[in-house]
């Protein structure tokens, strides 16, 4: 696998699907070459049962996990943000039911065979499908 050419054709991909799932461009490049490194450091393990592309969103997907069990630990309120600021008991309590209905749909989501599976997450999730 010549990784200068793969990273060539799909390192705008992967960037756009950190970028759906982050956010945050900074963040989004930091998985992107995160997510090479690890590729060109597992590419013998690749089977090519999907494309190099959704392996290489997989990675990247894995990589925002990561990212996130590290980060979540500390939470920092801006400068500009006071408590009074802060969602009410009832908008709060909205919010978990709505994280609660995702991670519902995300596991039964996960329950899916592949190829609808991959196709379902890239189409949904990543944005890079049309």
């Amino acid at each position: 696998m010549d990784f200068e050419e793969v990273y060539g054709r799909y390192s705008k991909d992967v960037y756009q699907f950190s970028m759906s799932l982050c956010g945050s461009a900074a963040t989004a490049e930091d998985i992107t070459s995160e997510t090479f490194l690890k590729a060109i450091k597992t590419c013998d393990t690749f089977e090519h049962r999907c494309s190099v592309k959704v392996w290489l969103c997989q990675i990247a997907k894995n990589t925002y996990y990561d990212y996130l069990r590290k980060h979540s630990k500390i939470v920092e309120l801006p400068a500009d943000v006071s408590a009074t600021d802060m969602p009410s008991e009832s908008n709060f309590e909205l919010k978990l039911l709505d994280k609660a209905e995702a991670l519902k749909i995300h596991k039964l989501l996960h329950r899916l065979d592949n190829p609808y599976k991959e196709v379902f997450s890239l189409r949904i999730f990543s944005k890079l499908c049309h």
